[in-house]
């Protein structure tokens, strides 16, 4: 083998595991996608995509632009989770954070008096879902049993 040449296998392996990264990434950001930067999610999958395509030309160049190519490809994986990772983590923050809100509204919907007219409103613009064990809804004052 020369100096340019790389066992095929090497690089198809290199291939597979980008390929299940890159998966397993778009699997794990989904759910925060609300509250994640989109020019963020929209740069880091176009340098993957980019990355992707750079390893389909390098298949089909000569072995020495097959190796630039690879590693351009691999670098630009590399760039593209530098940009991912710190947008998903703030994504991840922002979504707990909505979490804490929509279940502060949640309890002040479920009192008996509110202290806002327009929880069930906000509740719903904010795309909450009931949180909590058990039953989350209030019985109406005039079906509760009197006190004893």
């Amino acid at each position: 083998m020369g100096v340019w040449e790389v066992d095929p296998e090497i690089i198809t392996a290199i291939d597979k595991a980008l390929a299940t990264m890159a998966v397993a990434g778009a699997f794990a950001v989904t759910p925060m996608l609300p509250f994640v930067e989109p020019t963020s999610v929209a740069s880091g999958g176009f340098l993957v995509a980019l990355g992707a395509g750079m390893r389909f030309i390098g298949q089909q160049l000569p072995a020495r632009w097959s190796i630039a190519s690879a590693a351009a490809g691999v670098a630009l994986f590399a760039f593209a989770a530098s940009i991912i990772i710190p947008a998903a983590r703030h994504g991840e923050e922002s979504a707990k954070a909505n979490a804490q809100r929509c279940l502060a509204i949640q309890r002040d919907m479920l009192r008996a008096q509110p202290h806002r007219a327009d929880s069930p409103e906000l509740f719903q613009a904010l795309g909450c879902h009931p949180q909590g064990q058990g039953s989350v809804y209030a019985r109406s004052p005039s079906t509760r049993s009197p006190a004893r």
